[in-house]
């Protein structure tokens, strides 16, 4: 056996060299030429692989047949793999049907064996058909590439349809869709190739390893042992070197689809810009159109009036088989039988139930299914209809609102979608329910049930699935609307682009205008019937009632002013007056405005309904204190217990009132300080108006004299001091009056009156007239005395005198 290995080598590289030059014009082109050197070891171990495998576990390999083993020069490789697959099915097939397995070896490591020995059957027959398919994919690619580069413009002059572009674009998307599956097909290979690589690589370690240790040992026994060992890590080796080669062919292959499919892409992408240019919408293409859809609508309509017949008679069989098993559990339980047989009858009913009701279950889901499809073929129908009227007309505001009937229809259809989805993945739980059953061992009537109970999730299935194919169908067709829309906004001029901003805003601006704040309700009479009718309050007559309320205020504030200049001007009326009246009527007038506002806009009152009971309370409580101050106001205006100028006094206030408000008045005291006093005040409290009906007013100053001073002579020059005030009036006469004997002097009390409206100040004229009193006092020698007072101090029996109290007591 050894001997015959050392000579296998020697064939093993004969045959390498004569596969070489095949090998390298196989892949001259490919990827994979740069791995030649692996190639040459792999034919090699095709070779090793027969001659050791073709005798399966029999000691001897001299009956393997020679051609199987010879390559002629100048063969190619796919022959020579042919031939080694063959060799190596037919040693597989030895393998299987030998019964005795080969000294040295245990249960685990045959079983190993025959599994490398299927996977190198599989990796070669992997590796031939790449071999076979290689080839051709090269050669369509060169083709691709070569009509992608010479194409230039469509056989027939434009327009072109735009059913024409949206072939081309689906066609866009599937080529795209196969990119993505072949580069992802030729990762996931080159990943199996650097797996078996690093396998291959192993296995040759443990090959040599076993090599020597076969030629060390000497002994009959370990040698058989070290014999079997060295066959199983060859076989080792072979198979990796053949799932290698197999990886890299069918990589080699993906790529070049792969390529194929992206100058596939490249071609339909200058097609779809060519013809998109100008794609047309004509009536006839519409016609066609419609008239494919008419067809499938019928088809439908009898899928459904099907589903709904049959959904009827699955209900049907469904109650007699649901009255049988609870006939059947009635007289089990008046027999009171509980055999087997009964038990398998009573299981069987039960299944057959279920069976029945999963049937009634699935024709009522094709006729839902047929329902929904109806509706989606309304929608494409209705979908086809705008497109054509809006690809014709290049109305901007209906392409919106298309596309945003077309966003919320896709978000519809997803939903539903994944309904389906979700069906779908929990149906074939079912089947491996039963499928369990079937094998635990059950009756043949019940196992006919089971597989039609199979049979019809089987079917539910397929109606989930054909639903949901016809949903993505649709939503691929919306989605090549929604780009054809989105290609022809880029492809527009500048100009055109301006417009559509522009158009966008106004239409936002719109939106916002015509945004409903709140609806209320407003009570009409219509042919003397009483009508509620629901009003809108939007935005746009919100802002519309406010900016005639603004436009009406400074109206109004212009009106109210120029009314009061005409009542000063031609009427003689008070300046505090008119101004007081001024005001009043712009008030009016504004409430006047806040009405026909309302109005103007159509708000009807109502619309402060909504506030309700509570609210208005509150608002009551809140505007308690306003309204009572308002209608002071109005008190205030009409009875006028006091005016603009009018010297009161209010509590501990005391000042000239220079502004008679709405809510408030305005109160200036002596101290130039302007108070702002609530109308309710003057309503409630009491008010000292010095110049309510005359702005004459008496004042008065007191001054004490000497006891020893004449009281008519006091008189005389206390009136003489009065009179020369100019500020005092000569009528009514002022007038001294002695008023008082105090204690340490007579009391004077000088009256006089004063005329405000001449804008005099009391408190100014009574302390010139005391400055004017003292100084005549004085130049008549008649004194102001000071306050007197007598301290007696009595000295008692026992009591010694306290120092200096005579001199005090002289003093005093």
């Amino acid at each position: 056996m050894l001997c015959l290995r050392v000579k296998d080598d020697k064939t093993l590289k004969d045959f390498t060299a004569q596969m070489e030059p095949n090998v390298s014009q196989s892949n001259e082109n490919g990827p994979a030429s740069r791995r030649g050197g692996t190639r040459r070891v792999l034919h090699g171990v095709f070779l090793a692989g027969v001659i050791t495998l073709a005798g399966g576990w029999a000691p001897a390999v001299a009956d393997m047949p020679a051609p199987a083993l010879a390559v002629n020069q100048g063969e190619d490789a796919t022959a020579s793999l042919r031939r080694s697959l063959d060799a190596a099915q037919a040693a597989y097939q030895q393998v299987l049907t030998a019964g005795i397995p080969p000294a040295g070896a245990t249960r685990e490591e045959v079983l190993e064996r025959i599994h490398l020995m299927g996977e190198w059957v599989a990796s070669l027959r992997h590796t031939l058909e790449a071999t076979e398919r290689l080839p051709e994919a090269r050669q369509r690619l060169t083709e691709q590439e070569a009509h992608t580069r010479e194409w230039t413009a469509f056989p027939n002059p434009p327009p072109y349809s735009i059913l024409l572009v949206d072939q081309l674009r689906q066609a866009l998307e599937t080529a795209i869709f196969k990119v993505q599956a072949a580069t992802a097909r030729a990762a996931l290979q080159e990943q199996e190739a650097t797996e078996a690589e690093q396998r291959y690589k192993a296995a040759e370690i443990v090959k040599r390893q076993s090599e020597e240790s076969a030629a060390q040992t000497e002994a009959t026994g370990l040698r058989d042992r070290q014999l079997w060992l060295l066959d199983l890590a060859r076989l080792r080796s072979r198979a990796a070197a053949t799932s290698l080669e197999a990886a890299r062919q069918q990589r080699a292959v993906a790529m070049a689809e792969a390529a194929e499919q992206r100058e596939l892409v490249r071609l339909l992408e200058k097609q779809v810009a060519v013809a998109r240019q100008t794609a047309q919408f004509s009536q006839k293409d519409l016609d066609a159109v419609l008239a494919d859809l008419d067809r499938r609508r019928t088809v439908l309509e009898k899928q459904e009036n099907s589903a709904r017949a049959a959904g009827q008679r699955s209900r049907q069989a469904l109650v007699l088989v649901q009255q049988a098993l609870a006939t059947f559990k009635a007289n089990r339980l008046a027999d009171g039988g509980s055999g087997t047989e009964v038990a398998a009858r009573l299981e069987l009913l039960e299944k057959t139930e279920e069976l029945r009701r999963l049937q009634a279950d699935n024709d009522e889901l094709a006729a839902d299914m047929a329902r929904r499809e109806l509706e989606v073929h309304a929608w494409e129908r209705t979908g086809w209809q705008f497109r054509w009227l809006l690809l014709n007309s290049g109305d901007r505001d209906k392409l919106r609102e298309t596309l945003a009937k077309i966003d919320l229809l896709v978000q519809r259809l997803q939903t539903w979608n994944q309904y389906l989805e979700n069906e779908i993945t929990r149906t074939p739980t079912q089947d491996d329910r039963f499928a369990q059953e079937r094998q635990a061992g059950l009756s043949p009537e019940q196992s006919a049930v089971a597989v039609q109970i199979q049979a019809a999730q089987r079917a539910r299935a397929e109606t989930l699935r054909n639903g949901q194919l016809a949903i993505t169908n649709l939503l691929r067709t919306l989605s090549v609307w929604r780009q054809d829309y989105l290609a022809r906004g880029a492809d527009r001029p500048p100009s055109a682009i301006a417009r559509d901003v522009l158009d966008t805003l106004r239409q936002g601006f719109r939106a916002v205008w015509q945004f409903e704040i709140v609806s209320v309700e407003d009570s009409l009479e219509i042919d003397g019937r009483k009508v509620v009718a629901a009003r809108s309050v939007t935005v746009g007559k919100s802002v519309g009632a406010i900016l005639f309320l603004v436009a009406g205020y400074f109206a109004s504030a212009w009106v109210s002013r120029r009314l009061g200049q005409f009542a000063v001007r031609r009427l003689n009326a008070a300046t505090g007056h008119a101004t007081m009246m001024s005001r009043w009527l712009h008030f009016i007038l504004l409430a006047m405005l806040v009405i026909t506002a309302l109005y103007m806009v159509n708000i009807p009152l109502t619309v402060f309904a909504f506030l309700g009971g509570a609210l208005a309370i509150g608002l009551g409580f809140g505007t308690q204190v306003l309204l009572k101050n308002l209608v002071s106001g109005i008190m205030l205006l009409i009875e006028r217990p006091l005016r603009v100028g009018d010297l009161i006094e209010v509590g501990a206030i005391v000042g000239t009132v220079t502004n008679i408000g709405v809510r408030s008045s305005t109160v200036r005291t002596s101290d130039g300080i302007e108070i702002l006093v609530p109308n309710s005040t003057f309503i409630e409290n009491n008010v000292t108006n010095w110049t309510y009906s005359n702005a004459r007013v008496r004042r008065s100053v007191k001054v004490g004299v000497d006891y020893g001073a004449s009281p008519p002579r006091v008189r005389d020059l206390l009136l003489q001091v009065v009179a020369r005030h100019g500020h005092v009036l000569t009528e009514p006469a002022p007038r001294v009056l002695l008023e008082e004997f105090g204690a340490d002097a007579l009391i004077f009390n000088i009256q006089y009156w004063v005329d405000y409206s001449r804008g005099t100040d009391a408190s100014l004229v009574a302390s010139d007239l005391r400055f004017m009193i003292e100084s005549s006092l004085a130049e008549a020698g008649v004194g102001i005395p000071y306050p007197q007072r007598v301290i007696r101090i009595e000295h008692g029996p026992s009591a010694p005198p306290i120092p200096g109290s005579e001199r005090l007591q002289e003093t005093m």
